[in-house]
């Protein structure tokens, strides 16, 4: 047996006696040889050697054990200080690093496969941002166990004005019209309202005002792409969705002071932004070489993921770049350094950023998403800790779960991953955790290898 696999496999309903305490520990595995299995945690659980990031501040807990009970953190330190409650299962966690469960706050969840692909990158909630009553039946199966998935927190159908129709949205057409949209969707249990274009203020205040006597909040595109900088964060949105809509409201080639102005009146305001480089990232890259791009195994990917309809729409797509002009392609290399600009600019600030990739992709799966937008905002001039808190306790608290997500830290959700080395030093460590716990439920190294590799 490897020293890797000896050191993962515990067997279990093994008794250990600790020396200050009678009560028995019940060994659980991460285990990467044993038969995968999502086991039900009910009782408590003691993490055991552990290495804690706790995303309250940069910094870590060497070597501590954290004890959960009924769901929660319930006390993190020495071992032999903590109050372990009779029969307690041990989970030895050899050195590896534990985080909060990844947040991914912008996606659009296409089926229910999905579900599963963010588990396995270790996203254990999902902001879904445009609603549909297929989509609240899911997070409500995600919610009471129904369904395995990350819990989703799920926008309503979108609002926009005349000329902008989406799927599954609705045209507004006066104050009172926003106002009785937003009561029915409080009604049928949305956690937000989002916003694709607003441009007549009087209704994007009345969607506001209603969405704040409800109880949601407001998010989504820029209302109107004539805003001032002030307008926008004057508006009552929570969060703007896509960095590269600020061209809208700065002009084609905003220079660095232009940036900072708007940057610093989000500041002040508390709007938080999600950046979603990785899309336009991906249409840089794809250009290039758009032929070269559409390769065998990227056809047999989206003709699984797909179908035969999800070829056909790249081949188009294919034929279409191809026959861009020069001054087309520059266009986008020029928005692409925009938007990069544009991220640095915002943090250095301080606007609150949070990941958002738009889930599944014809070059990515649901949950690697996350990490390839990691690596960008990385790329923009973010430490890899900041980068870490717009997958954490930044976005737990634009998705307004921070009292229970976001951090490790006692009365927290044991909502969690362990990976194998420290995150800080390189965050591609989080694209495969060694093991999760999430809603009760603890996933190990087997059962994410499997989910993984069932993409």
């Amino acid at each position: 047996m490897s020293r890797m696999k000896t050191r993962l496999v515990v067997a279990l309903e093994t008794t250990l006696r600790r020396p200050t305490h009678s009560a028995a520990l019940v060994f659980l595995a991460l285990s990467a040889m044993a038969c995968n299995t999502i086991t039900d945690i009910s009782d408590a659980v003691l993490l055991h050697g552990v290495n804690v990031l706790p995303m309250d501040s940069e910094r870590i807990l060497e070597s501590v054990s954290v004890l959960i009970v009924d769901g929660k953190i319930t006390a993190i330190g020495d071992p032999e200080s903590l109050d372990v409650p009779a029969g307690a299962r041990l989970v030895e966690g050899s050195g590896r690093y534990l985080l909060p469960g990844l947040i991914n706050s912008h996606v659009h969840i296409h089926n229910k496969e999905d579900l599963d692909q963010y588990l396995a990158h270790g996203v254990t909630t999902v902001r879904d941002m445009i609603g549909s009553d297929r989509l609240l039946a899911w997070r409500d199966g995600v919610r009471s166990g129904i369904l395995r998935g990350p819990e989703i927190v799920q926008a309503s159908p979108v609002l926009y004005d005349g000329d902008n129709p989406q799927q599954e949205g609705h045209d507004v057409t006066s104050p009172e019209q926003g106002r009785q949209l937003v009561a029915a969707f409080a009604a049928d249990g949305y956690d937000l309202v989002k916003v694709v274009q607003l441009r007549d203020r009087a209704s994007l205040q009345a969607v506001v005002d209603e969405a704040a006597a409800r109880g949601l909040v407001v998010g989504g595109h820029i209302p109107d792409r004539e805003m001032t900088p002030e307008e926008l964060a004057n508006s009552g949105l929570a969060s703007v969705e896509h960095v590269l809509e600020f061209i809208g409201i700065l002009g084609n080639a905003p220079d660095a002071a232009s940036l900072r102005r708007l940057a610093e009146v989000l500041a002040e305001s508390g709007i938080a932004v999600t950046p979603m480089l990785l899309p336009t990232m991906a249409t840089n890259e794809f250009i290039d070489d758009p032929s070269g791009y559409l390769t065998d195994s990227r056809r047999a990917y989206l003709k699984r993921h797909g179908g035969a309809f999800s070829v056909m729409r790249m081949e188009k797509f294919v034929e279409r770049s191809a026959g861009m002009t020069d001054t087309q392609r520059a266009r986008i290399q020029i928005d692409t350094d925009l938007a990069q600009r544009a991220v640095k600019a915002l943090h250095v600030a301080g606007v609150p950023l949070a990941i958002g990739t738009e889930g599944k992709h014809w070059d990515w799966a649901a949950g690697e998403g996350l990490h390839r937008e990691m690596g960008l905002l990385q790329q923009a001039g973010l430490s890899p800790y900041a980068t870490l808190r717009a997958a954490t306790a930044d976005a737990a608290v634009l998705l307004h779960v921070a009292d229970r997500k976001g951090t490790i830290t006692p009365g927290m959700d044991a909502d969690f991953i362990l990976v194998n080395s420290n995150p800080l030093e390189d965050l591609a460590t989080l694209r495969v955790p060694s093991a999760m716990m999430l809603a009760g439920k603890f996933f190990d190294t087997a059962t994410l290898s499997e989910l993984r590799e069932a993409m």
